[in-house]
């Protein structure tokens, strides 16, 4: 699906050359590490939190099968986002389960790290932001990429920073009508 599928025509650097490429060959090509409001810790506490690094999972199903693997239910795990699939991510997720069970937690490609107890779980809206970590392949020889970028960074910082713009990856490619939900519902049509 392309963007102008969705009615999504303008981009603010569109009279700018891209680059080329191919973006995700490997999981490993895009990065994502998560920063999170970290819950304050405490030794009586009921959830635990616990920094996730995950490869090439997409979050539903990790949770899911976190929750399998520590005999809970989907509702006793908590995160602040969710991150793409085909990539190595970091996040901060809650659990309503013993620690030490976390702690042990043996799944493919991911790794529990850092964790400790707190009273309250995760939750939406926990998110600060993300770092990203892109890798762009099979670049054709004599595309200037650095011209390229320094062009786009120069329109960027002309707008104040990067634009909160979602597309097909936020919009879902399988039924894309997020947009026009959300545009009902302003216009108050439930």
């Amino acid at each position: 699906m392309r963007e102008s599928d969705l009615g999504l025509e303008l981009f603010f650097t569109q009279d700018i050359s891209g680059i080329g490429g191919k973006l995700r060959k490997s999981p490993e090509d895009f990065a994502v590490d998560e920063t999170s409001v970290l819950p304050p810790a405490f030794e009586d506490g009921k959830f635990v939190i616990a920094k996730v690094w995950h490869r090439n999972w997409e979050l539903n199903r990790l949770v899911r099968r976190l929750g399998t693997n520590l005999r809970v239910g989907r509702a006793k795990i908590g995160f602040a986002g969710t991150k793409d699939g085909r990539s190595i991510a970091t996040q901060l997720m809650s659990f309503n389960a013993p620690i030490e069970d976390v702690k042990v937690l043996a799944i493919p490609d991911v790794e529990i790290l850092d964790a400790y107890r707190a009273r309250r779980a995760m939750e939406i809206g926990d998110l600060i932001g993300n770092s990203f970590k892109i890798k762009v392949s099979d670049i054709e020889p004599g595309v200037e990429v650095k011209s390229i970028c320094a062009s786009v960074k120069e329109r960027l910082d002309e707008l104040g920073g990067f634009p909160n713009f979602f597309g097909t990856q936020r919009f879902g490619s399988v039924r894309p009508i997020t947009h026009l939900i959300g545009k009902d519902l302003i216009r108050g049509d439930l």
